[in-house]
Order: C-alpha cells, then structure tokens, then sequence
C-alpha cells in the first residue's frame, strides 16, 4: 500500500479504543509506507526528495490524528496504569510451551510489529 492509499482517510474513531482499533486494522499501514519509502532511497538528494513528499502527505495525517486522539482522551481518559514497587517483580521465569516463542519488545511499533510477524509467518 503506498503513503497516498494509507493516508486519503483520516484516523478515526468515536473513543480512544476504537480510534486505537483502526489503526490496528489499518491505521498502521501510513506509518508503515513511510518506513518503507525511506529504504527505497540511498542518495541525499533522493531521500530530502522523498522526505519533502511524505512530510506533504503524511504529516498533515499524523497531526489530525494525533489532535483527535488528544481530544478523545481528553473526553474519555484512558485508565490509570498500576505501579508495582520492586517487591512484587517477577522472580520465577517465563516459560514456553514446546513450539512457541515468546517475544518481548519494549515499545515496539505496531507497524514494524506486523512486519516482524509477516517475515516470521513467511518463515513457517
């Protein structure tokens, strides 16, 4: 999907869990379109190129959406995150079934997510 498809509809939403659905369900694919259209490129010139052309079609998105999602949390706060003082940390480690493997990435993106899991789809 390019950058233009992925970004002619804004990100939408009546709350913040269903504006974080549509991005889930395809939300994602602006961002990653960018990713990927930076690895086309090599030359200076050829990616201040491509640059000056996402910043035109991807940023006016990114900012809608990010006001919009602003103004949902503003209207609907999302709830609180609980804090666990260091007694409570985890002391036994995390096991795995036979045939499962079980990923840990703090802050990984959605979109870089999902092409992680493309590649290891593809691999079987």
């Amino acid at each position: 999907m390019t950058l233009a498809e992925a970004t002619k509809t804004a990100l939408g939403g009546a709350t913040p869990e269903a504006m974080a659905r549509a991005y889930t369900e395809g939300g994602w694919r602006a961002d990653a379109a960018v990713l990927e259209s930076l690895t086309c490129v090599k030359a200076h010139e050829d990616v201040e190129a491509v640059c000056t052309a996402m910043r035109t079609v991807y940023r006016p998105w990114l900012e809608e959406a990010a006001r919009r999602f602003q103004e949902l949390v503003n209207e609907y706060p999302l709830p609180g995150c609980a804090v666990y003082p260091a007694s409570t940390a985890i002391t036994e480690p995390t096991r795995a079934e036979s045939g499962c493997v079980i990923l840990f990435a703090d802050g990984l993106r959605f979109d870089v997510g999902q092409k992680l899991k493309t590649a290891i789809l593809a691999r079987g």
